[in-house]
């Protein structure tokens, strides 16, 4: 494990997000900034912005062309027009809360809204939009494989949407018969990994959607909302039973027939980052002032499936937000927006 030191480069009041598309690092607080990240190592500042909210997280973020998407949450979705990021502009586009906005094709865009459901838009211009159609009740997560939508629902359990047809969506419902749904992701090309209500998970293959076949359930203890990272042929677990977390590595090379390689307990933490076979990972809730103190690690996904420590930075008070590019992480904690460079894995 090679010695790190984190850089500042700017401060923060408030709980902060962090969002990087391209060469752009958004910090997203009490003020909005947008920041040059070219040289990855000394980040620019750009500009600034107005919206409303802090603290916004990358879930509630997206990008198309030189838009970005941002939920406001019950105040709705606002875009910056970033052609220019030294002048980019604000304007609210739609009026719903949306907890997650993903692009589809053309000017077209699904969005899961909880209790209003997933929605087709159609967004013309920044100050343009258009629902073209309501798919499915109460929608938390879903995947967009060709014309097919793949959703999870609290309520409706997980159904497949035909979008074909954006204007009147065919929904083939009950595939894998009722249960309630939280996340999807997708393992390999049409298979993809189906979290249930009871923390399981699920490898289904999707070729045929009309008729879709569950290939193997990990039975395991996942933690909430988005606890497993696809990096084929490995899968990588968060799963936890109480105070007792850790991460499973599972070989899906035959995804009939996953195997666990690796258990590494991890009883400190509490929040996962990853891109690609790189996670961050953070958090521990102090017993006697009840705040966030924790090591911050980057750990490795080796070609053997074996993970390893990278980094170890820390304590640190309340990190508030991370986002990962190549080579390095970028954190916003309380005491200011830091980088730190990440060794090749």
């Amino acid at each position: 494990m090679m010695q790190q030191t984190l850089s500042q480069f700017d401060s923060v009041v408030g709980p902060t997000g962090l969002f990087c598309s391209g060469n752009l690092l958004f910090v997203m607080g009490r003020e909005k900034k947008i920041f040059d990240i070219s040289r990855p190592d000394s980040p620019q500042h750009l500009s600034s912005f107005s919206l409303p909210s802090d603290g916004y997280q990358e879930q509630l973020i997206a990008r198309h062309r030189n838009w970005i998407f941002f939920s406001a949450g019950y105040q709705g979705v606002y875009i910056l027009d970033i052609t220019d990021p030294v002048n980019a502009n604000v304007v609210k586009v739609l009026p719903e809360s949306v907890f997650k906005l993903k692009h589809y094709k053309d000017n077209l865009f699904i969005s899961a809204s909880g209790a209003a459901g997933g929605r087709a838009y159609e967004i013309l211009s920044p100050t343009a939009s258009i629902e073209r159609a309501r798919i499915v009740s109460h929608l938390f997560d879903f995947l967009i494989c060709q014309e097919f939508l793949f959703c999870g629902s609290m309520v409706a359990g997980f159904n497949i949407a035909d979008l074909s047809d954006i204007d009147s969506p065919r929904l083939i419902n009950q595939p894998l018969g009722k249960f309630e749904c939280f996340s999807l992701d997708t393992l390999y090309n049409s298979i993809i990994l189906v979290k249930d209500e009871g923390g399981h998970l699920l490898i289904v293959e999707t070729s045929c959607p009309a008729a879709i076949k569950v290939l193997s359930r990990i039975a395991c203890r996942l933690m909430p909302y988005r606890s497993f990272f696809s990096c084929p042929p490995f899968l990588v677990l968060w799963v936890g039973e109480g105070s007792e977390r850790a991460f499973w590595v599972m070989d899906c090379s035959d995804p009939t027939n996953p195997r666990r390689l690796f258990t590494y307990h991890l009883a400190e933490v509490s929040y996962v980052k990853q891109l690609d076979r790189t996670f961050a990972i953070w958090g521990q809730k102090s017993p006697s002032t009840n705040r966030v103190v924790s090591t911050f690690q980057i750990l490795g996904l080796m070609s053997n499936g074996e993970l390893r420590r990278l980094i170890s930075i820390g304590p640190m008070e309340e990190i508030y937000s991370v986002t990962l590019i190549p080579g390095r992480a970028y954190l916003a904690t309380a005491d200011g927006v830091f980088s730190v460079a990440i060794p090749q894995v």
